[in-house]
């Protein structure tokens, strides 16, 4: 994935619909940008996602962020990003049984 397409899918994804955004960032979360400076940008335009109302667009931005993680050069940065992730999936623990479980699964797979 080169810069320009990194760009035009991040600057994409507030106007789509729920479903689009969880297509847009399966996809982000497969394909890792070629260039380290991209990740910073793009874990910080994927974050906002985390506080979406669908549980699946939340789970899919976690999904970004965890894989981009690991790109993340400094600790300081990681421990921020980690901060952000603990909230809305603890939030998504007050939906119906179906979304508890699927996010407990979420959590342990994080853990």
């Amino acid at each position: 994935m080169n810069h320009d397409i990194l760009h035009k899918l991040l600057n994409a994804i507030p106007e789509c619909s729920e479903w689009g955004r969880v297509y847009i960032l399966d996809f982000l979360a497969e394909n890792v940008p070629a260039q380290f400076k991209d990740v910073d940008e793009t874990i910080s335009r994927v974050i906002p996602n985390l506080a979406h109302s669908n549980c699946a667009v939340v789970l899919s931005a976690t999904k970004v962020v965890l894989k981009y993680m690991d790109f993340v050069q400094g600790l300081d940065k990681i421990r921020s990003i980690c901060r952000k992730l603990a909230p809305p999936l603890i939030s998504l623990m007050g939906g119906d049984p179906e979304i508890q479980y699927i996010a407990i699964r979420n959590i342990n797979l994080i853990i």
